[in-house]
């Protein structure tokens, strides 16, 4: 009866640690919502309120499938809202911005046309 006993102790052990490793296996595989500075370097936006190399404004990108306001300053002088740039730097929580060519309707990444 104890050498029983003993048997399923150690097999409910064996099946506990068993399930930690595909639970812990699972967990890895899932995927980090982190945005990192890496994320972040060569997307394309536009900008959402002007900036320019001293004064910090917002450029609207999008981020693995998510749409993101992040404070920016600019590399190019002055940035008007609503220009295309793209994202060349990261210093702290901000991101440096150059111009992405001459005005033209390029699409928002939020497809909607900037008003306000």
């Amino acid at each position: 009866m104890f050498s029983l006993l003993l048997i399923v102790l150690a097999l409910g052990l064996v099946l506990a640690g068993l399930l930690m490793l595909v639970s812990m296996a699972s967990t890895m595989r899932r995927g980090n919502s982190l945005v990192t500075s890496e994320d972040l370097i060569g997307q394309v936006g536009h900008v959402r309120l002007p900036c320019t190399p001293q004064n910090r404004g917002l450029v609207r990108l999008n981020v693995r499938g998510s749409l993101m306001d992040v404070p920016a300053y600019s590399c190019a002088g002055a940035l008007q809202r609503g220009r295309a740039v793209m994202v060349v730097e990261m210093r702290g929580g901000d991101v440096w911005l150059t111009l992405l060519s001459e005005p033209r309707d390029v699409p928002s990444p939020d497809s909607q046309t900037i008003h306000d």
